[in-house]
């Protein structure tokens, strides 16, 4: 089971269940209308933007906020909450709409409107919103800005939604490229030097075993960002073949038991009884595994274990990745969303984002996990043993 995907409310209500009835929305509705300079100003901004009365239901909105809302008819949304109108999935999971469900205690939407209502100042917070648009999952990294507007001497909320996908892009590369890749091209040159001071046959041979084993990381890690900027533009051909389990495990465990992440912690592979065969893409899904072990290795103090295994479910395989560690909620929340990090440096967090959506993209599998104190945290991901190709 999925709890970030199950449908939970707040354990507290930051939100009352009061709602602007549809005769008193039209009514103030009328009176923003009546002043055209203010229509004229969210027309004039290049995004998303909304007028929004006390209770944070749209009063008047303009012409781009189709970039967010593209399936229904602006003047549908009027008196709808910002989560209710684009489409958020969580806007759903609580009766009382959008504000309401767990993860709206990190949205930095809802935080940003709350907190224009609470102090009636101008406020920017970062948001990484999931839409559904025609039954697909949108993933999108924003700025929002809200500030206050006196109408008929009434406050009204004005939000602002700026896309910021291409300045979370250019963060990314810039700690992946240049930090991490660049890491392992230093490595693989520090061998290369201490191996042509070498003279001895004997001495050369395990440092140019450490440098083909350096090389094969920086040359995963570009792959690992190719092919995820090939998925996000849903361009990316996976090859699907019989893969039997025992040997993605092998490799799993022949990558990462000798990983820098694994010194001072015991990384156990556990194999299945029996063999099976599973029809999926072998190259990633030893990636997405790969991703769920670092991220693992990473939360797990010195001294404690990581334990990956297999278990057959029917039709179903099932791989999971074990750490006696336990997340916060506010990181159980936001654990599959796009740049989201529990690191203290900012341009990562694109591990259990990048298994989820090749996962449930491309493999036609589920990914899940649980993190409570009786057994720690373990992810799950859930393959069909047969891939269902398209018949069309």
């Amino acid at each position: 089971m999925n709890p970030v995907a199950r449908s939970q409310t707040l354990p507290r209500e930051p939100d009352a269940s009061r709602r602007t009835s549809p005769e008193e929305i039209r009514l103030e509705r009328e009176r923003v209308l009546r002043h055209p300079l203010v229509i004229e100003m969210l027309e004039g901004y290049p995004g998303f933007a909304a007028i929004l009365d006390s209770n944070r239901q749209i009063l008047a909105i303009n012409q781009k906020a189709k970039e967010l809302i593209r399936d229904r008819d602006l003047s549908s949304v009027i008196g709808l909450r910002i989560g209710e109108a684009i489409g958020c999935v969580h806007s759903i999971e609580s009766p009382k709409g959008c504000g309401n469900a767990c993860a709206c205690f990190d949205c930095g939407t809802s935080r940003a409107v709350r907190s224009n209502l609470e102090s009636r100042g101008p406020c920017a917070e970062e948001a990484r919103l999931v839409i559904e648009q025609g039954g697909v999952r949108e993933f999108h990294d924003v700025m929002v800005y809200t500030s206050t507007v006196h109408i008929d001497g009434e406050p009204h909320t004005i939000v602002t939604i700026k896309d910021i996908a291409d300045e979370k892009r250019r963060q990314l590369l810039e700690r992946i490229f240049f930090h991490d890749v660049l890491n392992t091209a230093a490595a693989i040159n520090s061998l290369a030097s201490v191996i042509r001071m070498q003279s001895s046959i004997e001495e050369v041979r395990p440092l140019s075993e450490m440098l083909a084993v350096s090389a094969e990381q920086l040359i995963r890690e570009i792959q690992d960002q190719r092919d995820l900027m090939s998925a996000e533009r849903g361009e990316l051909v996976v090859q699907i073949e019989p893969v039997s389990i025992a040997k993605v495990l092998k490799v799993v465990e022949d990558l990462y038991s000798s990983h820098d992440l694994a010194e001072g912690r015991v990384f156990r592979v556990a194999a299945p009884e029996t063999d099976c065969m599973v029809e999926t893409s072998r190259v990633h899904l030893i990636r997405c595994i790969g991703n769920l072990v670092k991220n693992a290795l990473e939360a797990t103090a010195e001294g404690g274990q990581v334990t990956v295994q297999a278990l057959e479910e029917g039709p179903e395989v099932v791989f999971e990745v074990h750490n006696d560690g336990v997340m916060p909620q506010s990181v159980q929340r936001q654990i599959f969303r796009r740049s989201f990090s529990t690191k203290a440096e900012a341009g990562r967090g694109l591990g259990t984002y990048s298994v989820k959506l090749l996962v449930e993209s491309y493999l036609q599998g589920q990914v899940s996990f649980v993190s409570r104190s009786e057994e720690g945290t373990v992810f799950r991901i859930r393959l069909p043993k047969k891939f269902r190709r398209s018949t069309g």
